[in-house]
């Protein structure tokens, strides 16, 4: 039996695993590797494992959400034990498959969000437009009038599910320049402890941590500066959402959308 502690590292695991006496080992995954190689489910998520005569590692079981009782992990963990491996149909995908993350807000009021951000440089947005690249994905590309120029900002709609199985999925857009710098976070769904929103306090520690850096840099989170109070793991996936966005602007350059 094996733990993995979705967006937290060691020093959260060791604190965790002294104060609830936890016997078998819990593995970091701070940037959430592990986590979105099973597919991104909420927490508690259980996976029952078996190995085949192939010596290969199958999937037998899953729960979702909270095993309510030490007797009905062992009933399950029984049952898995007990099953043939021979009845069960190989299959290559991810192991867990959630709905589509749908953002609490239309798409004319996420472009006004994106506008906004983009204003928030100073400029003055004179065309604005929604653009899908290649794979699928998509960015806001804003032409903005600086006065003395014009050039373009992005913006990025990032939605991340929640880790917490009682806790809201996370939406905010992050607005960067030609250059990678953040100009702007904007808030779309973020919330804490008792599904609260964020407040203004909240929203304005966010900004100092993030706006001003690169994407192209790593945005690593340190727990004891970058937190928010109520409200860590929803940071934590707002900075590895920053730590992924270096991808986005390597297919907006490909693509030829952004020219430095």
């Amino acid at each position: 039996m094996i733990g993995i502690a979705a967006g937290n590292n060691e020093k959260e695991i060791e604190n965790f695993k002294r104060e609830y006496k936890i016997p078998y080992p819990i593995f970091a995954d701070p940037k959430f590797d592990s986590h979105t190689a099973v597919g991104g489910p909420r927490t508690p998520f259980t996976i029952w494992v078996r190995r085949d005569a192939q010596g290969k590692s199958i999937v037998v079981s899953t729960h979702l959400g909270l095993i309510d009782s030490v007797e009905n992990a062992l009933y399950e963990t029984r049952a898995v034990l007990q099953y043939d491996l021979a009845l069960l149909k190989p299959k290559k995908e991810a192991i867990y498959r959630g709905d589509a993350l749908m953002p609490p807000l239309k798409e004319e009021e996420l472009m006004a969000k994106a506008r906004e951000g983009m204003e928030t440089s100073g400029g003055k947005v004179i065309q604005i437009e929604k653009i899908s690249m290649k794979d699928g994905d998509w960015v806001y590309v804003g032409k903005v009038d600086f006065g003395k120029y014009q050039g373009n900002l992005f913006s990025k709609l990032a939605s991340r599910r929640a880790v917490c199985d009682i806790c809201h999925d996370t939406f905010f857009i992050y607005t960067f320049d030609p250059e990678g710098k953040v100009i702007e976070i904007m808030p779309v769904q973020l919330t804490k402890i008792g599904n609260l929103k964020w407040t203004e306090e909240d929203i304005k520690k966010l900004r100092s941590r993030t706006v001003g850096r690169s994407i192209l840099k790593p945005f690593t989170f340190d727990p004891s500066v970058n937190s928010v109070s109520g409200a860590t793991i929803t940071a934590v996936l707002i900075f590895d959402s920053l730590d992924k966005a270096k991808e986005i602007y390597e297919k907006l350059k490909k693509e030829g959308h952004i020219k430095n």
